[in-house]
Parts: structure tokens; sequence; C-alpha cells
């Protein structure tokens, strides 16, 4: 699984959460954060991407995306809100993926959100991580937040990866990280 994060070094609760996000994952994770990715600059709507399968910014974040990211079984992004979305990093991020040629390159994975902020009074950014989803071809497995009992919810969404993983997609094999997590996983409910 990895984790795609933003997270600014001041950002404690953030940091705190996908610290104890990991911390009860019953997998491997990484983070991958977007703060040390060298963006070039946002999409310029030039559509030079989906004939060639390369961004015209020569800054690798196509080679970035396929050789780092999309090679994960599992997806969980975490960010703070600002500006009524995942700021302007992850603005650019999700941007600059039209290098994937408006394919579904992570069809068939699970992903996850923990989300830092007044989650509840936007609807908008619901949507928008909803959606993503399902035109992404992705089973949602849950979002977590720092609303109410942030850390049972953390918990939760982490003890629960390999469950839906199993429901959501029978007859997908498991890689043998997550092979490991279903039985701990299961075993427990």
């Amino acid at each position: 699984m990895v984790i795609v994060t933003d997270c600014a070094p001041e950002d404690e609760g953030l940091a705190a959460m996908i610290a104890d996000f990991r911390a009860a994952l019953p997998c491997a994770s990484r983070v991958i954060d977007l703060r040390e990715f060298p963006f070039a600059g946002g999409c310029l709507g030039c559509m030079n991407c989906a004939v060639t399968g390369k961004c015209v910014y020569k800054d690798g974040l196509d080679d970035f995306l396929r050789g780092t990211v999309q090679i994960a079984d599992a997806f969980d992004y975490a960010f703070s809100i600002s500006d009524h979305y995942a700021g302007a990093r992850f603005k650019c991020y999700d941007d600059r993926q039209f290098c994937n040629g408006h394919r579904a390159v992570t069809q068939g994975k699970p992903v996850a959100y923990l989300v830092r902020g007044d989650y509840r009074y936007e609807p908008n950014l619901r949507m928008v991580l909803e959606a993503r989803a399902e035109v992404g071809g992705n089973y949602l497995a849950g979002v977590a937040t720092d609303e109410g009992d942030t850390a049972a919810d953390i918990a939760a969404l982490a003890r629960t990866w390999p469950w839906r993983w199993t429901r959501a997609f029978p007859a997908q094999p498991i890689s043998t990280v997550w092979a490991a997590a279903r039985f701990s996983a299961t075993s427990s409910m």
C-alpha cells in the first residue's frame, strides 16, 4: 500500500493520522510525499499526453506515477483540507495524471482517504473523492477524518483493509503482503 500525502512539517495533526494509520495497518506501507516531487507546473490542457503517454513537462511525473505509485496494491490519500479541496499540490498531482491517457490504470485497486479538516462541511469534496473512485474503477474502502473519534476511525479503516479487498474482489489475487494481512484481519472480526 502507498500513502500519498502532501503533509507539511508543521501539520502535526495529519502527520499523527498517517502514523496511527500505518501503525494499525496489518500490512506494509510506504509514504509518498508530494512535497518532495519537483512538479514543473500544473496541467496545461494541451492533450499531448493523450497521444504519446508522456507529459510535455520533463519533470518525470509520468515515470514516477508508473514506477512508484501505480504499482501498489492499494492507495491511501492523506491530506488536510485547504480551499475546499486537498490543496494545490494534490490538485496539480490529480491534473497531471492525464499522462495516463484517460485510462483507469489503477482499476480494481482499493482506495481510502485520511482527511484532516471539516470534511462533513465539504459536500463537493466528498463528491469528488467518491467520483474519483467510481470513475477510476476503484473500490472506495473508506474515509477517516479527525472530526470524531479519530483514533477509532483510523484503526477501523486500517484493520478492515484486507477484508474490504477480499469482499470487493474475491477473484482478484492478493499479493503476498496482503495474504498475510488477510488472515489476521478476518480472524479478529
